[in-house]
This record gives C-alpha cells, sequence and structure tokens, in this order.
C-alpha cells in the first residue's frame, strides 16, 4: 500500500497521473491510499465523468472514516447541489466525530445556512450529542459569513424547528451558536431578530426570558444557571444588566460570578468597566482576577483599571505581576508611562538576591497543610497536579523529584527557565478585544 502511495504521488509529481490511476487507486483495499486518492482528485471533480463521478460520490459511505473525512474537505470542489447532498449524509454518519464535523465546517463556509437547513430538518438529528454540535458551529458560521442570505436560512429552519419539535435545549444551543457568529460579525440577536421579522423577534424574546428566569432561580441546577447566563451575554446590554449584575454577589456561586463576569465583559458598551469597578469591594479573589482579564480584553478599559488604582480603589497587588509586565510593555505610550508610577515600587530586584533572601527558609520544619493551601490560591490557576489546576503552565507532577532548592529557585524566579510552549502570547482581535494565553494547538491554517 506504501509502494501504491508513492507511486500515485510521483505520478502527480511527474504531470503523469491519469483518470484511469485515481479510478483504481478509489478501489484500493487500503483506506489511505482510497483517502489520497479523493485528495488527488480534487483537482478535476467537475471535469469527472459520470461513472468516476458516481464511484467518488459512493466513498462517502466508505467504510473507514478516514477515507469519509478526507471527501468532507474535498467535495468543496463540487457543485452546491450535490456538495450539499453528500455533506448532509455525511454529517448525519459522522455527527459524533470531531474530526469530520471539522472537515464539514471547512467545506460548508460558503453555504453553512443551507446544510443547516437539511440537518435541521431530519427527525432526532438536533436531539443528539454531535447533531447538536455541528448545528450550532453551522449556525455560528453562517451568522458570522455577513451573509444576509446564509443567516435567513438559518432563521427560518429555527423557527421551523422550534415550532415543530419545541425544545428549550435546542432553541438555546442554537441561539448560542447564532449569538457567538454575529458578535464576531458585530452585531446581536435581538438586532438580527429584528432584521429577520416576527417569528424570529418572538424567538428570541421567548428564550431570553427563560434564560432569565433560570439565571436567577437559586434551584435550579449549577450548570443551566450557567447556560442561561451565557445566552443572555447575547442579549442587548441594558436589557440584561439588572440580572447579570446581580449574580456577581458573594452569596451566588464563585463559578456562577465567574460567568456573569465574563458575559458583562463581553458587551462593548462604555458602563462595563465602572460596572465592575464598583462591585470591586465585594469581589472574591478569583472574581477579581476575571474583573482585572476583563479590563485587559479591551484597551479603552486599561485607562480606567488605571484610574482606579490611582484612587486605590483597586490594590496595586489585585494587579498579578504578569498583568504589571504587560502594561510595562504596552505599545501605547500613555499607558506605559502611567503603569511606571503606579507600579514602579512593586518591581522585582534581581531575582538572584530573593533566592539567596530565602534560602535559610528551607531548614524550617514544613507544614503540608498550610503548603497546600498556597497551592491552591497562589500555584493552581496557571498549573495541573493531579486532577486540580489548570495546563496554562506546565504540570507540577514534573517537579515532585526536584530537590527543595530546585523547588525555592522556580518559584522566586519563575522566569528564569520557561519552556518556548508555555511563552505568552497576545492577540488582537479586528472586534477590539485582546486575549492572552499559551499557545495549545497549531495547524497549517
Amino acid at each position: 500500500a506504501l509502494a501504491r502511495l508513492h507511486a500515485m504521488w510521483s505520478l502527480e509529481g511527474l504531470g503523469e497521473l491519469r483518470a484511469d490511476d485515481l479510478t483504481a487507486a478509489r478501489r484500493d483495499v487500503d483506506p489511505n491510499v482510497r483517502a489520497h486518492a479523493v485528495r488527488l482528485s480534487e483537482g478535476n471533480l467537475r471535469g469527472l465523468e459520470n461513472s468516476q463521478r458516481r464511484q467518488l460520490v459512493q466513498l462517502t459511505y466508505d467504510p473507514d472514516v478516514r477515507v469519509r473525512f478526507q471527501a468532507a474537505f474535498s467535495f468543496a470542489e463540487l457543485n452546491d447541489t450535490l456538495r450539499l447532498n453528500l455533506l448532509a449524509d455525511l454529517a448525519v454518519m459522522d455527527s459524533e466525530d470531531p474530526w469530520v464535523r471539522t472537515a464539514i465546517l471547512s467545506s460548508s463556509a460558503d453555504c453553512a445556512g443551507r446544510l443547516f437547513v437539511r440537518l435541521a430538518s431530519k427527525p432526532n438529528f438536533a436531539a443528539t450529542d454531535g447533531g447538536g454540535a455541528i448545528l450550532r458551529q453551522l449556525a455560528q458560521v453562517a451568522a458570522a459569513s455577513r451573509r444576509s442570505d446564509e443567516l435567513g436560512h438559518v432563521w427560518s429552519a429555527l423557527v421551523e424547528a422550534t415550532r415543530s419539535q419545541p425544545s428549550a435545549e435546542l432553541e438555546r444551543d442554537m441561539l448560542l451558536g447564532l449569538g457567538d457568529g454575529l458578535r464576531r460579525a458585530g452585531n446581536n440577536l435581538a438586532s438580527a431578530a429584528r432584521t429577520d421579522g416576527p417569528a424570529a423577534e418572538r424567538l428570541v424574546a421567548r428564550v431570553m426570558e427563560q434564560a432569565r428566569a433560570s439565571a436567577e432561580n437559586s434551584a435550579r441546577a449549577l450548570d443551566q444557571r450557567e447556560s442561561a447566563v451565557r445566552v443572555l451575554s447575547h442579549a442587548e446590554f441594558a436589557a440584561t444588566r439588572p440580572v447579570l449584575e446581580a449574580l456577581i454577589n458573594p452569596r451566588e456561586p464563585p463559578s456562577l460570578q465567574l460567568v456573569a463576569v465574563r458575559a458583562i465583559s463581553s458587551f462593548p458598551d462604555p458602563q462595563v468597566p465602572q460596572l465592575l469597578l464598583d462591585r470591586w469591594c465585594s469581589l472574591t479573589p478569583v472574581a477579581r482576577n476575571e474583573a482585572v482579564e476583563a479590563m485587559f480584553s479591551r484597551k479603552d478599559r486599561i485607562g480606567r483599571l488605571l484610574d482606579a488604582v490611582e484612587a486605590q480603589t483597586v490594590a496595586r497587588g489585585d494587579i498579578s505581576a504578569n498583568r504589571q509586565a504587560v502594561l510595562l510593555k504596552h505599545s501605547d505610550e500613555t499607558i506605559r508611562s502611567r503603569a511606571a508610577e503606579l507600579f514602579a515600587n512593586d518591581s522585582f530586584g534581581s531575582r538572584s538576591d530573593v533566592v539567596a533572601q530565602y534560602r535559610s527558609a528551607l531548614q524550617l520544619k514544613t507544614d503540608r497543610e498550610r503548603g497546600q493551601r498556597i497551592l491552591e490560591r497562589e500555584c493552581l490557576t496557571c498549573h495541573r497536579l493531579g486532577d486540580k489546576g489548570h495546563d496554562v503552565g506546565p504540570n507540577l507532577a514534573a517537579t515532585l523529584h526536584h530537590t527543595p532548592d530546585q523547588m525555592l529557585v522556580h518559584i522566586f524566579d519563575p522566569s528564569r527557565e520557561v519552556s518556548p510552549n508555555y511563552l505568552e502570547y497576545i492577540v488582537a482581535r479586528d472586534d477590539g478585544r485582546t486575549v492572552s494565553g499559551v499557545i495549545a494547538a497549531e495547524t497549517a491554517t
């Protein structure tokens, strides 16, 4: 099989690969050869003879998922009607496979709304995990495309689907997909629904009312309340502000407070910074970290945060060392100079001196319980140990065999040795927000 694969690509490189060669390869007993034959057929999919096209179409139903995966990518070269039919069939067969879903989305970027219509009309498809996922993603792609015709297809199908088989969960999930896409396109659910017509407007109003009731109801399951808050983040700010503001409250579960802070920060409204700063004193440490990230997410909010630090409404210590470093190296000269004035006294001296100063502490008696509390408070926001923490920095399991002296150096001079895959990157989005983090995965595109 490997020799046949190399032969096929060598003929392609020499410009000698014939239609008959591909016909034979598409019938090969090895699925890898069949998958590559589909890929090599892409350049001439629309010029294939009927018999060759029928053979290619049959690979939609190939027993091996690798072949179907490649087919989902390659079918982007087909005409719209045939492409929609084949992608819909692939979606039904492989909706639970995230890789095939990705390939289908790639090939339907310009017809996501029409593919949504075909899949939404299939009985019980939306009720499956994979079916619901791909419908939500298609709604997001159609909304983000800024193509009113594709978005109109989604609204019509969604209104019809919820009328014939009403499901609060389906409505919520599909509107979340639409909302995410519309936000990328600089729009929101409420205004888009008004444009589409009364039926869409009533649908959005009903789902938003259900979300408000669910978010405010402390008797509801926590995951349901958090999901409801995410829906409310796609409403208009004035309408949803009172509910979200009430949830930033120490009496509410911490995770719900975080979701509420994120929801509020997603609005570009100029009132958002003051809203967060007004509640600063009542925020828990974790919620304060989230609020700081919200202020950093838009350049026009950073000045408000610096004003609050200057007025001592926000303590300098509430701004973490890495966030202070971002401010001190900010591209905006005004922000840089203000940060230098505010955080000059917090700048770190020589790390070697600090390590030397604390080395005598290694002789003290250890206290595991105190250490555990400090670990959870200071370290697990970025590191993972066992089933706790987050994978932003290296996994702490690697430190279990370090000597106390090595641990001291890493704690007080964490930047002395940083693996390239844990460097922090800052991404400026075209909607005005910025995000920071580590690269979790890379692809050719």
